[in-house]
């Protein structure tokens, strides 16, 4: 991915659980700030902090996803992952989080069931966490 990639959006962070992803936009905002390399199908990042590397995934698109999803692995497991993605990219949009992958595109983010209701953004009035 070259300095001069571009992307219509900012893209996103997202946490699925202890996993970490970027998608393709994304990591085109990072790597007008940092440089970004080929790497066995998917990318890494050489950041400060240390390598990033970020492979592709198979997994069904989630909420805003744009372009490919990749999860990130970051060389050092003691760094907070999320907030190294987050200062690579500076835009200051928060990651994206849940704590199992969403059943649907329109899923909302941590706390809220994923109801027709909750995707609104109105109060939940069935108080679940799981998806319906």
């Amino acid at each position: 991915m070259t300095c001069g990639s571009t992307h219509p959006t900012p893209g996103h962070a997202y946490r699925v659980g202890k996993r970490w992803f970027v998608d393709t936009a994304r990591l085109a905002a990072i790597a007008r700030r940092s440089i970004v390399e080929p790497m066995r199908g998917g990318y890494q990042i050489l950041a400060r902090g240390g390598l990033i590397r970020c492979t592709p995934v198979a997994e069904s698109p989630l909420p805003d996803q744009a372009g490919v999803l990749y999860q990130c692995l970051g060389a050092d497991a003691v760094a907070d992952l999320g907030a190294r993605l987050q200062r690579l990219s500076d835009d200051g949009a928060p990651a994206r989080e849940w704590e199992t992958w969403p059943t649907r595109p329109g899923a909302p983010a941590s706390g809220e069931c994923g109801c027709d209701t909750c995707t609104a953004g109105e109060t939940c009035p069935c108080k679940r966490k799981g998806a319906p």
